[in-house]
């Protein structure tokens, strides 16, 4: 009886152990992604930036061209073949990484649509399109 009480205790205390150690490991973890943020978010931004220039040479380019904006239902299609690729050029082991660093899987998707519309709004090729055939018209009248 005594003995069986006894490892009883000995396995709440291992138990308790090994909780308080899974504890501390998750805190290290989390003091390192804090840490090492930027590393993290630059290894992210290149991957995104890659993601961004093949979506825009395929399906934005030309539209950019003509000075042109690509209609709304469209540019959702695009977004999420965006967001595909970023997965794909990422791979899983990074995916994983990053759905780790963000909490989850949505606040990740957040960030990369986040980072594509800023880009897509932000085309210098439209506005020099734009601009150059404004001032066509200019010199037309």
């Amino acid at each position: 009886m005594y003995t069986e009480i006894f490892l009883f205790i000995i396995t709440i205390l291992v138990t308790v152990s090994y909780i308080k150690k899974i504890k501390n490991s998750k805190n290290i973890i989390n003091s390192s992604l804090i840490k090492d943020f930027e590393s993290y978010i630059s290894v992210l931004e290149y991957h995104m930036e890659k993601a961004f220039n093949i979506i825009f040479k395929e399906r934005i380019l030309v539209y950019s061209l003509d000075g042109l904006r690509v209609k709304e239902e469209e540019i959702d299609v695009i977004t999420r073949d965006f967001c595909s690729l970023v997965i794909k050029i990422l791979g899983p082991t990074l995916y994983q990484n990053f759905i780790f660093l963000y909490g989850n899987e949505k606040t990740l998707m957040i960030n990369m649509i986040n980072f594509f519309n800023t880009r897509y709004e932000d085309d210098q090729i439209r506005e020099s399109s734009v601009n150059s055939i404004m001032e066509k018209d200019d010199t037309t009248k």
